[in-house]
């Protein structure tokens, strides 16, 4: 589904940076010279879908994944400048400088971090009435009306726009515990699997492992 000049409406569900994020992995990691070539044919296609989603949270997942990649390989030497001159260039691009720069005016009306802050305060808030079992499952939308005067909160979202927060409100304090101790398992294992196996191996499994941990600062931030 598309709104307006092609932006997906749902810009952190297309997923497109974490596409982008694996052939960027694979580009340096692959052992066989035509999946380097192959990953880079689609990176051509795939960073720029990632930046037409003008997703903020996209844009840090590319940026963590980015120094994942290049400081974990030998060549970080010239990796690493070259992920800045990368990221210099594509953040002159008019209109992904002109969503940065909405973001980094506090007092922007088109700023929606002001609004996400908001909706997190007002959440917090109605957190306090339902520490133990949160709101149920597809409550958050009916359950965070009388709590909008706490900070001005106007939009209509149906979830906090925060993983955490998201798992807290609709699962109460042992659907989070269960999240992130799934989470930091998840994390542990695929880290000391990678370090524990063959330099071959672990060239196969670099992609996944770093993208991986990159992808999960977007869905925390839910920006």
């Amino acid at each position: 589904m598309l709104a307006g000049m092609g932006t997906p409406a749902r810009r952190n569900s297309e997923g497109s940076y974490f596409h982008a994020a694996v052939a960027s992995a694979m580009v340096i990691y692959a052992l066989d010279h035509r999946d380097r070539w192959a990953s880079a044919i689609f990176l051509v296609l795939a960073l720029p879908a990632a930046l037409l989603t003008f997703s903020r949270g996209g844009y840090v997942a590319l940026l963590v994944i980015g120094a994942l990649l290049a400081f974990s390989h030998p060549s970080r030497r010239w990796l690493v400048p070259a992920l800045v001159v990368i990221a210099v260039a594509f953040s002159r691009i008019p209109a992904v400088a002109s969503r940065i720069g909405h973001q980094l005016n506090p007092t922007d009306p088109n700023n929606s971090l002001d609004q996400r802050v908001r909706l997190w305060k007002a959440t917090l808030r109605m957190l306090q009435d339902h520490p133990i079992f949160g709101t149920g499952l597809s409550g958050f939308s009916r359950a965070i009306d009388p709590y909008r005067n706490v900070s001005g909160y106007t939009d209509q979202l149906i979830y906090p726009h925060n993983i955490l927060l998201n798992f807290w409100t609709e699962t109460g304090l042992l659907g989070l515990a269960a999240f992130a101790w799934i989470f930091v398992q998840s994390v542990r294992m695929a880290w000391r699997g990678w370090r524990a196996a063959s330099s071959a191996y672990s060239s196969t499994l670099s992609p996944f492992t770093l993208t991986r941990t990159g992808k999960s600062q977007v869905a925390q931030s839910g920006a």
